[in-house]
Formats: structure tokens, sequence, C-alpha cells
């Protein structure tokens, strides 16, 4: 029941997110949500609208509208970013680890600094392959899945076991 609402709430995080209006900085890039053309804010404002076919419709350029990279590969991204959505009650629980009285080694310590460091991990091979996928697709593609199959093989070796 917690996955779900916290499923949920992601769901409704990148929608608003998706629709949220920012303030645009003054060298910001913008998209026209008509006909798709790029251009600095400036532009815009001097030709009233979109340089291009005069739409007011325009939202800031980013990594998750940029016209060049797919939708398939944002979904993906979207994908390997839902595990960190987990991380909170793997942390809380984590804490847990030095109760045992054999817990004095160091192994435990790099195993709670690894939790910890969790969600930077997956946000390193995402931001990554990003900002490698107009150079070299194959490459941004194996980035963002190593987080995935990470999480599955957890998955898979957690309840593997009997």
């Amino acid at each position: 029941m917690m996955l779900f609402l916290i499923f949920i709430l992601f769901i409704v995080f990148i929608i608003y997110m998706d629709k949220s209006r920012q303030r645009i900085p003054s060298r910001a890039r913008l998209i026209c949500r008509s006909c798709g053309h790029v251009g600095d804010r400036t532009d815009w404002y001097d030709a009233d609208g979109c340089p291009n076919c005069g739409s007011r419709k325009s939202s800031r350029l980013t990594f998750y509208n940029a016209p060049d990279i797919p939708a398939w590969y944002r979904r993906l991204n979207m994908l390997a970013l839902l595990p960190v959505l987990l991380w909170p009650m793997v942390l809380y629980s984590s804490v847990f680890m030095f109760d045992s009285p054999s817990s004095d080694n160091s192994q435990t310590y790099l195993m709670f600094f690894a939790i910890i460091g969790y969600p930077a991990y997956i946000l390193f091979f995402v931001v990554s392959g990003f900002r490698n996928f107009k150079k070299q697709q194959n490459l941004a593609v194996t980035l963002t899945l190593i987080p995935i199959f990470a999480f599955l093989l957890l998955l898979v070796t957690l309840f593997s076991r009997k």
C-alpha cells in the first residue's frame, strides 16, 4: 500500500513539474509548443511570440522537453529514477545495521555509506546519459540501463532467497 501511495505521489509530481511555469532567466532558450522552433528569450519578446509561426505558446527548453531527445529515452530515464522513491525507507532501515554487537567492522560502514549515496549514483548515470545522448546514443542508453538492471538484480536476489 505504501509503495502504491509513493508511486501516485511520483506521478502527481511529474505532472505538476510538466505543467508548472517557472520564472525564465534572461538568457533562457525557449521552444515553441506549436512548431518546435528553438530560440533565445530576446528573440521571442522582440517578435511578440514565436519568430517562426507567431504562436505565444512557449516553454523553457530543458532536458525534459528538448526536441532532439526522443520520448522513449525520457521514459527510460523516468524508469531509471523510480528506485529513488524507495530510498527513504531503505535509508531509515539502514540505521539498524549498527544494532548488532558484531557490526563494528568496516563492511557495515561501507554498506551504510553506499545506501546514503544511492540517489547520487542513479543521478550520475541518468545525467551523464542525457549529456552523451547527442554524441553517442548507445553509450547514453547503456548508462541509463545500468541503474535499472542493478535494481532488478537487487530485487531478484532479495526474493530468490529461501
